[in-house]
């Protein structure tokens, strides 16, 4: 069964490929210009360079794990850190994020920096990228930030063992 009649059916070909709007308006032969895909911007944008050892860490206060809750499973590979405590009662802090290369672009990285947000200003550079062995020592608390300075000798940072631990055989 046929709709149109062999002398109607020249104007169907005018029709380009996909969904055919019939409003009773003669076809139009102008298309529409392509979507020109532009990606998304990074949520938080920073160096590109990785750090590669704990003495190449910025300076910074402390970790944020306990403020936000952050499970376990997260703290290797996202590490939000207070860069700087407010002067004043009525300022807010500056916080940064230190994370793995694959969590750069991550919906959980952006929504941990919206949280962070509510209670801090973001620093700048508001994001650092870290090494695996670089994250598992921040996570594990292994970094002490209190002697994070350029002046500080090298491999200074790290924590020292814990002494007087034995194993019971």
């Amino acid at each position: 069964m046929a709709f149109f009649a062999k002398r109607d059916r020249s104007g169907a070909a005018l029709a380009s490929a996909g969904v055919t709007v019939i409003t009773g308006a003669p076809a139009s032969l102008i298309q529409p210009a392509p979507a020109s895909h532009t990606p998304a911007p990074a949520p938080v944008p920073g160096p590109t360079e990785e750090i590669a050892t704990v003495d190449d860490l910025p300076v910074f206060l402390r970790t944020l794990y306990e403020e936000l809750e952050m499970a376990p499973s997260l703290r290797h590979s996202i590490c939000p850190v207070l860069v700087a405590s407010p002067a004043h009662s009525d300022q807010r802090g500056q916080f940064a994020l230190i994370v793995t290369r694959e969590m750069v672009n991550s919906d959980v990285t952006e929504e941990i920096a919206r949280q962070l947000r509510l209670r801090f200003d973001p620093a700048t550079p508001a994001a650092y990228v870290a090494a695996a062995q670089v994250m598992v020592a921040l996570s594990r608390g292994g970094v002490d930030p209190s002697v994070l300075d350029e002046t500080v000798p090298f491999g200074a940072r790290r924590l020292p063992a814990l002494c007087g631990r034995t194993s019971k055989r």
